[in-house]
């Protein structure tokens, strides 16, 4: 009984095999024909054989990325399901959009005397609902140039023409319509050579590949809007801001103040036709800063008179002049050169990324000043008497002892942040801090009855505020503060100037600075 049955199999293998090779399927172009399976291979959908026919039929296996999804027995209900797709698509206004199954899909026909159950609707939903259904696109790669190119991004549009349209509409955003399409055209733009600015180069830092592709329908960029506000804002970035137009506001105005352009501004307002539109009080305007998915690289040139500034203004000593003397010899004078620079934007930054100088052109050449400083000293006669402001002090720095240095510098070799004390008599009129003097008083000595002139210390870089409040009388040699390193200084000192009749003088023609040796 046995060896009956398994004869009976064996010609039933025979048979099969014979029929599959005597009536081929009619397969279509995205078909592929195998030979008849005696192990049915495992689906996705589960679907088991029931029996075995002598009639051959013919059925339709339907496979994801080679994955098995099932056996459809009625292939009519595939070209149904496609069909109901295209109509849905058609209904919800979403143009010139073919359906059909996504690249990722093949079917193969087979004929097979197997007899799978019936899953065709459990397939069809499972297409469906792993959108599988798919929509003849373009498919849009955005992909970082280097030694291993990269794809940042990827959108999936109707065509290559209404893309091109809306990166050009925003490549006009950031640069000139003339220069865009000079370069679009393959011109090259000359130099600047009056002042002002052009953009002179655009292009976007990232490759961009277009191919023929598939994809669901919801994922297709269906307008060159849904384009333009994906190269303008990203994916996803659906928050807008909005500015109210106040009296007097101006195009140029409102987009200097928010960081746009007056060509982004009005790009991105309807209602605003130009620089020179007028704009109403409560009108409202888009002033959503962009932040595109991609880099849009401008280099604009910039034509302009810049100053020449001379060296530092020399100073010479000259011992036939009494001290505090500033006689001119050469009088400074700025100088102008003609400068063309070329600055890099990315995507409407308010300022440059890099530049550079392309070339530079002298117009007139600045000019040194030359100063002869009297160094004689007479010696002071007056009432007043004057003393030092530190123990053990030393001279760091004269009066001009370089350029704008008014004042003379004293340190206590022995104690770094010692005592500061008074030089002579006098009320606190100024107690107080400056980002170049650091902690400062000011100390008003009076009038000396001897010469007339009325006399003013100061004393800067101290550590810490003065011990003493303005208003406070103080007397010579009183420790009023503490030697310090505050405001712009390179080291623990303390910057005594002195004031007669609200002129600056050198502090040693008053100050017993012959008893102090110099560093």
């Amino acid at each position: 009984m046995k060896e009956k049955k398994a004869l009976w199999y064996i010609l039933m293998l025979v048979i099969s095999v014979a029929l599959a090779l005597l009536f081929p399927s009619n397969i279509g172009a995205e078909d592929k024909i195998t030979s008849i399976d005696v192990d049915h291979e495992k689906s996705l959908i589960v679907q088991k054989i029931s029996s075995l026919t002598m009639d051959p039929q013919t059925v339709t296996k339907i496979y994801y990325r080679d994955q098995l999804i099932g056996v459809l027995l009625d292939a009519q209900k595939l070209d149904d399901a496609i069909s109901m797709k295209q109509q849905e698509i058609d209904s919800q206004l979403y143009n010139d959009y073919s359906i059909r199954l996504s690249s990722d899909v093949y079917t193969v026909t087979e004929r097979t005397f197997m007899n799978f159950e019936n899953r065709d609707d459990e397939i069809i939903q499972y297409l469906d609902e792993h959108n599988l259904f798919r929509a003849d696109t373009t498919r849009i790669d955005f992909i970082q140039r280097g030694e291993e190119e990269k794809i940042v991004d990827t959108i999936y549009v109707q065509s290559v023409k209404q893309f091109s349209e809306a990166l050009r509409e925003f490549v006009l955003m950031f640069v000139d319509e003339d220069v865009f399409f000079k370069l679009d055209n393959g011109e090259v733009i000359p130099d600047l050579n009056t002042f002002g600015t052009q953009d002179v180069n655009v292009y976007i830092q990232e490759k961009i590949k277009s191919t023929p592709s598939d994809a669901v329908v919801t994922d297709i960029f269906t307008s060159k809007e849904d384009i333009l506000n994906y190269l303008c804002y990203g994916r996803g970035n659906t928050a807008r801001e909005y500015y109210t137009v106040e009296p007097f506001d101006t195009v140029q105005g409102v987009a200097s103040r928010k960081g746009l352009s007056a060509r982004q501004l009005i790009m991105l307002n309807e209602s605003i036709d130009s620089i020179s539109t007028a704009l109403s009080p409560g009108q409202q305007l888009n002033i959503t800063k962009f932040s595109p998915p991609i880099n849009l690289v401008v280099e604009t040139q910039v034509f302009r008179r810049e100053i020449i500034y001379p060296e530092p203004a020399l100073y010479i000593k000259d011992d036939t002049l009494e001290t505090g003397t500033d006689i001119i010899e050469v009088e400074e004078k700025l100088g102008y050169e003609d400068v063309l620079y070329t600055e890099v934007y990315i995507n409407g930054s308010s300022r440059p990324v890099s530049s550079k100088i392309n070339s530079e052109t002298i117009v007139e050449a600045p000019v040194q000043g030359v100063h002869r400083i009297g160094s004689h000293y007479t010696p002071y006669n007056g009432a007043i008497s004057f003393g030092l402001p530190c123990e053990h002090a030393v001279i760091t720095c004269d009066y001009y002892g370089y350029a704008g240095h008014t004042g003379v510098d004293f340190i206590n070799p022995y104690s770094r942040y010692g005592d500061v004390l008074a030089v002579t008599n006098g009320t606190i009129i100024t107690n107080a801090y400056s980002s170049a003097a650091g902690n400062y008083y000011r100390i008003d000595a009076g009038m000396d009855e001897a010469t007339g002139y009325h006399f003013v210390l100061r004393y800067g870089h101290m550590n810490r505020p003065g011990f003493f409040p303005v208003g406070e009388t103080v007397s010579q040699g009183m420790i009023i503060g503490q030697i310090g390193n505050t405001g712009r200084s390179t080291g623990p000192h303390v910057h005594v100037s002195v004031y007669v009749d609200g002129q600056q003088v050198d502090p040693c023609i008053y100050l017993p600075c012959e008893l102090c040796p110099r560093y």
